[in-house]
């Protein structure tokens, strides 16, 4: 009797440490999902406090249409690309005059080109008052969760955005006019921005 005990207390023992295994890699796989700008409280919205139009980066003017914005290249050494498979359900951003957006998930292909993939409810976000040149916050706004896919790129949809920082040139952000409908084809961009987007996607589970 002892002997067959002891044989179930090491069967349910190892049950028991299996169990425990697996769960461990479940919460290592539903571990934070983050990437874009790398932000953190100090930075300043350089050059696009009051907000900049799209239409001024893709050539210089001051129409007031919507543009997709996505970002190319990540602010302050963030990632540009999502790491892993998952979903989004919340964004930060450094801004500093108040607006709205629509979140995209747009996708890259071997051509440079992009396509929109899906696309949030509409986010507003209200101003800043962060005294030059620094001290503004990271601010936190939750969505509902879009899914994304390893490589997958982030951006928004707006025509007029503080959430930039505009210090120098490059292809930092790729914009598209008219605005890019989700679940369309790939497209070249009509422009690229030398402003970083200041946004970072989390999937906070």
């Amino acid at each position: 009797m002892n002997s067959k005990m002891t044989r179930r207390s090491r069967v349910a023992a190892i049950l028991a440490a299996a169990t425990m295994l697996v769960l461990a890699f479940q919460t290592v796989d539903a571990a934070t999902v983050k990437f874009g700008a790398k932000l953190a409280a100090g930075q300043y919205p350089d050059n696009a406090y009051s907000g900049t139009l799209c239409d001024h980066e893709v050539d210089g003017g001051s129409g007031t249409y919507a543009c997709t914005w996505v970002l190319n290249q990540a602010f302050n050494g963030g990632t540009a690309t999502a790491p892993k498979n998952g979903f989004i359900n919340k964004v930060k951003i450094v801004n500093g005059a108040a607006g709205s957006f629509k979140l995209v998930i747009a996708r890259k292909n071997a051509s440079g080109q992009f396509k929109v993939l899906r696309k949030s409810t509409s986010v507003s976000y209200t101003k800043d008052n962060c005294p030059e040149p620094f001290n503004c916050s990271v601010h936190t706004y939750s969505i509902p969760s879009l899914q994304i896919s390893t490589g997958d790129y982030i951006g928004i949809q707006t025509s007029r955005t503080s959430m930039l920082n505009c210090n120098s040139g490059g292809s930092r952000t790729a914009l598209f006019t008219p605005i890019l409908t989700a679940g369309g084809s790939y497209t070249t961009p009509t422009a690229y921005s030398g402003c970083f987007l200041l946004l970072t996607a989390v999937n906070s589970s």
